[in-house]
């Protein structure tokens, strides 16, 4: 695993979740900092969900590369507070434009985003 100078780490670490359809992700410590900061509860969150209800903006790479401006992604996280009950954070996280190519084949490359 790789951790960068704020801390954050950037192993792709996810997993399908078949209950939301969805894909789940672990949270790197800073962000769950933030949250603890934010919570009534100082709850530090260990996963959060990709928002899946928002259609892709790019269909391709060459979109992706040719926009304007970059693609972001949502992460939803789930609290659930003993007074304020079921309460979401919605992470909004703009790519960086960095785009590694990340192994595959000729045919179905794969790519790394940072976001």
């Amino acid at each position: 695993m790789k951790v960068t100078d704020l801390g954050l780490t950037n192993d792709g670490s996810w997993e399908w979740d078949d209950n939301r359809q969805t894909v789940e992700l672990k949270l790197p410590g800073i962000i769950s900092s933030i949250i603890a900061s934010a919570s009534r509860s100082q709850f530090q969150p260990t996963k959060g969900y990709l928002y899946n209800k928002i259609v892709p903006r790019f269909m391709n790479l060459y979109q992706a590369q040719e926009a304007t401006e970059p693609d972001t992604i949502s992460v939803i996280i789930e609290e659930s507070d003993t007074i304020l009950g079921k309460m979401y954070y919605n992470l909004i996280l703009g790519s960086t434009w960095t785009i590694d190519r990340d192994g595959g084949s000729p045919e179905e490359p794969f790519y790394t985003v940072y976001y």
